[in-house]
């Protein structure tokens, strides 16, 4: 992918809720939030070639791929944020004593 562009992916430990993944995980610039567009596995593997080999093994339930709806600013930081309320398609998960 393109550094201005690019390809991000977030993969987590278990199933997501999907509708879940696309309202909590934000791109931002500063304070302010960056528009994503999420993408399928095709239109990732479009972006960035070896995307689809890389994730063969990985269950598709657990990785979600975006990309910026507007090229991102060079020389500027951005952060991935995954708000609190993720819904597992598991449920909760327990501690194990």
């Amino acid at each position: 992918g393109n550094v201005l562009n690019p390809l991000i992916t977030v993969t987590f430990n278990q199933p997501i809720v999907r509708d879940s993944a696309l309202a909590k995980i934000h791109l931002k610039k500063g304070g302010d939030n960056v528009a994503l567009r999420s993408l399928t596995l095709p239109e990732a593997e479009a972006l960035q070639p070896g995307t689809e080999a890389a994730h063969k093994e990985t269950r598709k339930d657990t990785v979600f791929w975006f990309t910026p709806t507007d090229k991102l600013t060079p020389g500027t930081n951005y952060t991935i944020v995954v708000d609190e309320g993720l819904q597992s398609q598991e449920g909760p998960r327990t501690m194990e004593a």
